[in-house]
């Protein structure tokens, strides 16, 4: 079903079709009812933002739905998406899930291309399984939308499965996780190939927090920490988990990671200070030795 170019569509009643095409910024409102597209297929398309909201969204069986964002105005999402199957993003351009109401489809999600932005109610899940970032090829990236924390189920898996390694890595083919300033909890994270997880956004009054359980890698995968700031964003993983750090670089840092007790349960990954941290720390110790034994004999 594609609507009318110039008018957006609005239903009267629960609805079924097979696939739906919005273009030159069609907006579809629901009004409370159900859609279902069997085919799982929704393609978007011109220079107008696109919105589907006020309803539920589902397949109707356990077909993935397949979101084609290709207008660069971005799509968004606010209905709450059903079902038994998963989520895929396509297309180059923008799809955004939002709203109140948590998205209770079970399926896995995949971002196979572009940018897919989670901007729930903080603490409202926006996907209901587990979620894999990446193809291997191109730029992936799952965002957090500023304040929306808590976007995941806790028991969910990730997946960052991104372009070639070594001498081949390129950030054209990277899969990426965009913390944005908010604090999101998960279970396992699995590392494939070239993958980054982006800590911008973070700040000293309202801190970057990643919790996890574990972190696997799969063959010669690679793990770049972006924009972490010390005191800022906090990179958490249950204190017996099994960690090859020779994989985690943290980009501006010198030497690989490691990890610092955090609370009971946790540890906290950073990067390793370098060598001038360690000796500004000495100094600074030996100062305060050295005003501290003058104060003894005083």
């Amino acid at each position: 079903v594609a609507p009318s170019s110039d008018a957006n569509a609005t239903l009267t009643n629960n609805r079924t079709i097979n696939s739906l095409k919005l273009t030159s910024g069609i907006d579809v409102a629901q009004a409370g009812f159900t859609l279902t597209v069997q085919s799982g297929g929704i393609l978007t398309t011109g220079a107008a933002a696109a919105t589907i909201s006020g309803g539920t969204l589902t397949t109707g069986n356990a077909n993935d739905l397949i979101v084609h964002a290709y207008n660069t105005g971005g799509t968004t999402i606010s209905s709450t998406i059903t079902g038994t199957g998963g989520l895929t993003k396509a297309g180059s351009q923008t799809l955004t899930l939002s709203g109140t109401a948590a998205n209770t489809f079970t399926g896995t999600t995949y971002v196979n291309d572009g940018l897919l932005i989670l901007n729930k109610t903080s603490g409202v899940a926006a996907l209901g399984g587990d979620v894999i970032v990446g193809d291997g090829r191109g730029r992936d990236t799952l965002e957090f939308e500023v304040g929306a924390n808590n976007q995941l189920l806790s028991t969910a898996d990730v997946t960052l499965r991104g372009g070639l390694t070594g001498a081949s890595a390129t950030t054209a083919n990277q899969a990426t996780l965009d913390l944005n300033g908010t604090t999101q909890t998960f279970d396992q994270l699995t590392i494939e190939g070239n993958s980054v997880i982006d800590f911008s956004g973070g700040d000293p009054c309202a801190p970057t927090f990643l919790n996890i359980s574990d972190i696997n890698f799969v063959g010669d995968a690679t793990l770049t920490i972006k924009n972490w700031v010390e005191f800022t964003d906090f990179f958490l993983v249950k204190s017996d988990a099994t960690i090859d750090f020779s994989r985690i670089t943290f980009e501006g840092y010198g030497g690989q990671a490691y990890w610092q007790d955090y609370s009971t349960g946790w540890k906290q990954i950073t990067p390793v200070p370098e060598p001038s941290t360690y000796g500004a720390i000495f100094i600074g110790g030996a100062v305060a030795f050295h005003f501290l034994r003058r104060r003894r004999r005083e």
